[in-house]
């Protein structure tokens, strides 16, 4: 779990010997929270869900499940690196993106590690 100003994140990946990913990013806000599960890469054409669950001001409670699309995530990255390396888009990240998230990753392992080494 990453603390953010206002929020918090939450991933959770795994895998098993019969193949079966878990792998969802959930982010956390006082009144609404939002969760992205990534179905398994070994079944093409499963969509990327997003999960909303929302507490509105008058005490109602909401959720609601968006599937933008039936392709699967690789096929979308690799189209979207496509269009980017051929002009048709921008670039949505930069080399300092890819330095921060491995940052983030890295103070990620840290903590897992202190965890283990208190086992």
């Amino acid at each position: 779990m990453l603390q953010y100003e206002g929020f918090v994140l939450a991933y959770e990946s795994g895998e098993d010997a019969v193949l079966s990913v878990d792998a969802t990013v959930e982010v956390l806000a006082q009144h609404q929270r939002l969760k992205l599960a990534f179905d398994s890469p070994y079944i093409k054409g499963l969509p990327i869900t997003a999960i909303t669950l929302s507490r509105h001001p008058n005490g109602d409670f909401s959720e609601e499940t968006i599937r933008p699309t039936y392709e699967n995530y690789y096929t979308l990255m690799f189209k979207e690196l496509h269009r980017s390396l051929s002009g048709d888009a921008e670039v949505k990240t930069t080399v300092l993106d890819s330095r921060e998230e491995i940052g983030m990753l890295s103070d990620i392992l840290k903590l897992l590690a202190e965890g283990f080494e208190k086992r």
